[in-house]
């Protein structure tokens, strides 16, 4: 089976900075490896990676941003530490462009942890 990032061929000409994102929605950083006016998010889209962190990654989209809500970190907490360990590193392994977690929800430290391993900004909201 293929990596879902080989999935990826023609990324569109246009794009905008995940800092203009971040601007525009008053985004918080919880990590950057790097000044994120230099992230180009290349698609509206965004994705709730539910579905990737329960085990399916069949249509999983890395240039999208994905969103952790409150399902999302609900599901990871109710996890053994071993299992969300391993769902929160394929998240982070896929190097999506960043990973925003809404609600003023606390960052697992799993998910700081990885985000630095692949340099993954995590943004977070109110």
């Amino acid at each position: 089976r293929r990596h879902p990032t080989e999935r990826v061929k023609n990324l569109p000409k246009f794009s905008v900075t995940l800092k203009k994102i971040a601007d525009q929605l008053h985004l918080e950083t919880a990590y950057t490896p790097t000044d994120i006016s230099g992230i180009p998010i290349y698609t509206m889209d965004v994705n709730r990676p539910g579905l990737l962190l329960a085990g399916y990654d069949e249509y999983f989209d890395p240039t999208r941003l994905q969103i952790c809500g409150k399902a999302e970190m609900a599901y990871l907490e109710g996890l053994p530490e071993d299992l969300r360990r391993s769902h929160v590193h394929t998240l982070f392994a896929l190097r999506p462009p960043a990973v925003i977690v809404t609600r003023s929800l606390p960052v697992l430290e799993e998910m700081l942890e990885f985000a630095k391993e692949y340099q993954v900004p995590i943004l977070c909201t109110n």
